[in-house]
């Protein structure tokens, strides 16, 4: 089969995470950013209520990304998840998991394009050429 005719053959879902379009095995790498909202970590001159308010919106914020993350093992239906905080977000990443459900499920879970941003990665199982 030519390149040319690996292009023109129509798309097929594969949720197994183990090949690509053109059959050949590749490893899929699914990473889910949470982003935190913008916010600047240092604050001063604020007022008592505004370090209040920050610290509700703070907190609001971060019980919304512990759901998205319980939500994630719950749909993934697995924990080797390797997940890594900084102070922009948290991110998720696991190989093999079918990341074309991943998306859908966790929208349908409530969740929006806010909570959560999957990017997805892929290596020839067979290693680089």
């Amino acid at each position: 089969m030519s390149f040319t005719d690996l292009l023109a053959r129509p798309r097929e879902a594969d949720t197994s995470g183990t090949t690509s379009d053109s059959g050949l095995p590749v490893v899929w790498h699914v990473i889910v950013d949470i982003p935190f909202a913008n916010w600047t970590l240092r604050r001063t001159g604020v007022t008592l209520e505004d370090a209040a308010e920050d610290l509700r919106l703070r907190s609001a914020r971060l019980a919304r990304a512990q759901a998205v993350l319980a939500t994630l093992r719950r749909v993934s239906g697995s924990d080797d998840w390797q997940v890594s905080i900084t102070q922009h977000g948290i991110r998720a990443e696991r190989d093999g998991e079918p990341f074309e459900r991943l998306d859908q499920e966790l929208a349908d879970a409530g969740f929006t394009a806010d909570d959560f941003i999957v990017h997805v990665e892929y290596a020839r199982s067979w290693g680089m050429l």
